[in-house]
């Protein structure tokens, strides 16, 4: 059960990295390039990201759904889910799209712990 969870994490995670490759425009990810930049996926890597998402809670259920504590695990993913997008926001927004230089003034520490 325990590899279950941390299967599970792991397509989290692998969730939220295609997401931010392509939300950032990133080239490469680990010396790769990004899944989102092989000619044969592009945009197709957005729903695999959410296909990664689901399949995260199909593991959940299979694997946990008849357990006392399912419900408290579901919650758990998905808090770690939101303060994620929550901290992805303010990464994508700590500069002005489009801008040539980088505002150093917008990266305060507050923000920095709010992000991470």
């Amino acid at each position: 059960r325990a590899s279950v969870l941390g299967w599970a994490i792991e397509f989290l995670q692998a969730f939220f990295l295609v997401a931010d490759d392509v939300m950032d425009a990133s080239k490469t990810r680990r010396g790769q390039p990004c899944w989102y930049k092989l000619p044969n996926v592009k945009n197709i890597a957005i729903n695999d990201s959410f296909l990664l998402e689901s399949y995260v809670f199909t593991m959940l259920k299979q694997h946990f759904g008849k357990e006392e504590y399912y419900l408290q695990l579901l919650e758990l993913f998905l808090q770690v889910i939101q303060q994620t997008e929550f901290g992805q926001l303010l990464d994508l927004t700590s500069q002005d799209e489009g801008s040539e230089e980088i505002d150093l003034t917008r990266f305060t520490l507050e923000r920095y712990q709010k992000i991470v």
